[in-house]
């Protein structure tokens, strides 16, 4: 496929090597390649078509276009999400020409390897609801699947990037039935009731994602935990250390966590008040 790779793209005015498979998936195929005129490292991705589950209907005469690259085009000018070079149809699947950083690695393999301090943490954090407010407030789009496979961090700078759009949805203030993200991350809603919104379904993964980098593991060990959950007080890991947690971070935390849909503040509250975290 690599072989293909290169004459397609050589056809379409890239000049490059593929020199590595990245990775492989229901999210289809991707390698690490270089483009030789300058030594720019991209990443190619190719998807067949019948891993494709969501299209977007352009307005070029009915044209239909895999929904990853619509939304990779709206979210191009937001400082912290990966950027679409181009892309292209190729036999029966699509070719995604990527921007890929040697220096950068998956939040979740990073820390495998490292652990974060607090200020690290809300460094990170911070960056996280900025990428995900811009996105929400400039382009009107909820990422929908966000989790630490899903973030890149650079290594020297700790700057991160999102990634993986596939699942992402307009805003929409209606009640949706239809969650492609990854169940630990959903709210209890969607285990309870099977209905969530997308607004106050960011706010609770963003608040996971933050427990989960405090507490250096997952505060939910199934799906049965977040079903069942009745507040963040009740969870025995984070009630054991939360004396370690600055006030404001846990005020935050609570309400991001709030059982009921209700509780939770919306995204551009959870924006002004993160930034305001020391």
């Amino acid at each position: 496929m690599s072989t293909a790779f290169e004459y397609a793209l050589l056809h379409r005015g890239y000049d490059v090597s593929i020199t590595s498979k990245l990775g492989e998936g229901g999210f289809g195929i991707v390698y690490a390649g270089v483009r030789l005129s300058d030594n720019t490292p991209i990443a190619v991705k190719y998807v067949h078509c019948t891993d494709i589950w969501r299209w977007h209907s352009t307005k070029n005469a009915g044209l239909k276009i895999p929904m990853e690259i619509h939304m990779l085009m709206r979210v191009k000018d937001i400082n912290g999400t990966i950027k679409l070079y181009d892309w292209f149809k190729l036999d029966k699947g699509y070719v995604l020409v990527m921007e890929r950083s040697i220096k950068t690695i998956s939040l979740y393999n990073y820390l495998k390897t490292h652990q974060l301090s607090q200020n690290q943490v809300l460094h990170i954090f911070k960056r996280l609801v900025q990428i995900i407010y811009d996105c929400w407030m400039r382009c009107g789009i909820v990422h929908c699947d966000l989790k630490e496979e899903n973030i890149l961090i650079n290594k020297e700078t700790m700057s991160i990037k999102v990634l993986d759009f596939d699942f992402a949805i307009d805003c929409s203030k209606r009640r949706r039935r239809t969650y492609a993200g990854t169940p630990l991350y959903a709210p209890p809603e969607w285990h309870r009731d099977q209905v969530y919104y997308p607004e106050t379904t960011v706010v609770w993964t963003l608040g996971v994602i933050l427990l989960k980098l405090l507490l250096s593991e997952s505060p939910f060990k199934s799906v049965k935990d977040i079903k069942y959950f009745d507040s963040i007080d009740a969870l025995p890991l984070f009630g054991s250390r939360v004396r370690e947690f600055p006030r404001d971070v846990v005020d935050l935390l609570g309400c991001m966590l709030g059982k009921e849909i209700s509780d939770r503040p919306g995204v551009d509250a959870v924006y002004h008040s993160t930034m305001l975290l020391r």
